[in-house]
């Protein structure tokens, strides 16, 4: 990596510590430390979000106007859900329970290969005019 320039302190973040370049010191001088001191910025009390929705308000003199507006604009950001599908209970016969055993090794590998599931394959269709020309 290039060494950065000393003033340079958008490096000294990216950099990892150990590429870090050494601060200049000279004879006598205090060292450099890397952290400063953050100005603390008051807070302003209104949220972002409500002034987004403010700036995205249309005007007009008529505050109903103003106020439909703004629920279009809602409506239009509506948060698309997954639907999960629900399963529909179906009268299945009731498997008659076997005596407890201990699950053994092999009893829990039979389970697992049931519970595979078989893949489909896709057979691509090839155009006719492709399989013509193709000759």
């Amino acid at each position: 990596l290039p060494r950065p320039r000393e003033s340079c302190s958008w490096h000294r973040k990216l950099l990892r510590p150990s590429q870090q370049p050494l601060p200049y010191v000279e004879e006598g001088r205090r060292r450099r430390r890397w952290k400063r001191r953050r100005r603390r910025r008051r807070r302003q009390r209104r949220s972002w979000r409500r002034r987004r929705m403010r700036r995205r308000v249309r005007w007009s003199w008529s505050w109903r106007r103003r106020w439909m507006w703004r629920r279009r604009r809602r409506r239009r950001r509506k948060r698309r859900r997954r639907r999960r599908r629900r399963r529909r209970w179906r009268w299945r016969r009731r498997r008659k329970k076997t005596t407890t055993t201990t699950n053994t090794e092999e009893e829990r590998r039979r389970r697992r290969r049931r519970r595979r599931r078989r893949r489909r394959r896709r057979r691509r269709r090839r155009s006719k005019k492709r399989r013509k020309y193709q000759e």
